[in-house]
């Protein structure tokens, strides 16, 4: 691809971001920040921290042990080295696909004969799932409808399923959206272990992902080692490598 090719790749991918409603402020950076590396040709320097600095900026690290004892000047360096991906992490998750529970409305719920619900303030709330979508939802009452409370989250209990379904995602994934070449949910479970995949109301089209997301640390050289080690600091590293799995 020619130098001008990769301008005109860049230029409309990052207009596809500008114009998404849902990628706005420090995420828009960052997609900005991932077209540049990935339709510049630059992919043997996809990192988080060549991310971080292209959308945020060279981020400074405060706090933390300035000395350790047991641990040595290269630990602590790992150590900051670590922390200062902080600000890049917190982002990427934020936009991990997933499913969100609404917020709570901090009214009760009660039924009432003329009005409908009681809706005065809560003073308690459970979660509950519907057990025919597996979404999650409130269920609050005031101190007058304590017994309807409890007498309701026992009977929503009784009728579980012995199947229930999952909920369909319906937040994050929306960098994913613009870099369909990035194998994304092996990214956020690299992000948050706990993570798991949800069912999609419209499951995507596009075709597979090429490009495998690994972190890894480079580790410390062997005493014996005389390879010269580069200036910069160690960081921990987020690689783009083509997928030999790919015919």
């Amino acid at each position: 691809m020619t130098t001008r090719e990769q301008d005109l790749a860049l230029a409309q991918r990052v207009q596809r971001l500008a114009a998404d409603p849902r990628v706005t402020g420090a995420l828009f950076g960052t997609g900005a920040a991932i077209a540049t590396i990935l339709d510049g040709g630059m992919h043997d320097q996809v990192t988080l921290g060549a991310i971080q600095d292209l959308a945020l900026g060279p981020q400074r690290t405060s706090g933390g042990p300035v000395t350790a004892p047991g641990r040595s000047d290269q630990d602590l360096t790992a150590w900051y080295a670590e922390r200062r991906l902080d600000p890049i992490r917190e982002l990427l998750r934020k936009d991990i696909r997933r499913y969100q529970p609404p917020a709570a409305t901090r009214v009760c719920q009660a039924p009432m004969p003329q009005k409908g619900r009681c809706d005065r303030s809560s003073s308690r709330s459970t979660m509950l799932t519907d057990w025919t979508t597996g979404q999650r939802q409130w269920c609050e009452a005031c101190t007058r409808h304590t017994d309807w409370w409890t007498t309701y989250i026992a009977e929503h209990a009784r009728g579980r399923p012995e199947i229930v379904p999952q909920p369909y995602a319906n937040t994050g994934g929306a960098l994913a959206r613009h870099f369909p070449e990035i194998d994304w949910p092996r990214l956020w479970h690299e992000l948050d272990p706990h993570w798991e995949p949800r069912p999609e109301r419209e499951p995507a089209e596009s075709s597979p992902p090429t490009l495998q997301v690994i972190t890894s640390e480079p580790g410390p050289p062997s005493k014996h080692s005389h390879t010269r080690q580069p200036s910069s600091r160690s960081r921990a590293r987020l690689i783009l490598v083509p997928d030999l799995s790919e015919p």
